[in-house]
């Protein structure tokens, strides 16, 4: 690179660390269920409009760190497995560190039937587009396709949307 880039480069950072403008800072913390660390717990930091996701995983002792947070407001996350979620709002203005203990999950997920597609069974089915409206549209067989409304459990074959296996 030649010296006058470089020379540009170094005017216009030197201007704004002058100007206050303040890039990242580093944040830190230990993970633990309130006894013993927690490895492997996801931490992500992030702002409303998710323009900035930053991802961490904590190590074996619970240990984790993300560098170069930019400075503002933001959530900051901690999930892991068997544990419920925590989420904190944060405002970064220079390196800090949170401390998170995690409490056992109580409200597992769960599966539950919410519609039949009887007589047919959409098991092998692997070609669905989720509706802006939350429905899903299914190619069962490549021409004929279904329209699942998994609110209500209604199927419809026969609809106008269905008709038509230009998708499938």
């Amino acid at each position: 690179m030649s010296p006058k880039r470089w020379s540009r480069r170094g005017v216009t950072l030197a201007c704004l660390l002058l100007s206050g403008v303040s890039w990242a800072a580093t944040l830190t913390g230990s993970i633990d269920d309130g006894v013993n660390p927690v490895a492997t717990a996801r931490v992500t930091l992030f702002d409303d409009s998710l323009t900035t996701f930053l991802e961490t995983r904590s190590d074996a002792a619970g240990g984790w760190s993300l560098i170069g947070a930019p400075t503002g407001n933001y959530r900051l996350g901690v999930a892991a497995r068997g544990f419920e979620y925590v989420e904190i709002p944060i405002t970064i203005t220079a390196d800090a560190t949170f401390d998170t203990s995690l409490t056992e999950e109580m409200h597992p997920g769960e599966w539950s039937i919410i519609g039949s597609t009887a007589p047919e069974f959409l098991d092998a089915t692997d070609i669905a587009a989720l509706l802006p409206d939350g429905r899903l549209f299914f190619c069962h067989d490549t021409t004929d396709s279904i329209l699942f409304d998994p609110v209500t459990g209604a199927l419809n074959r026969s609809s106008s949307e269905t008709s038509s296996a230009a998708f499938c």
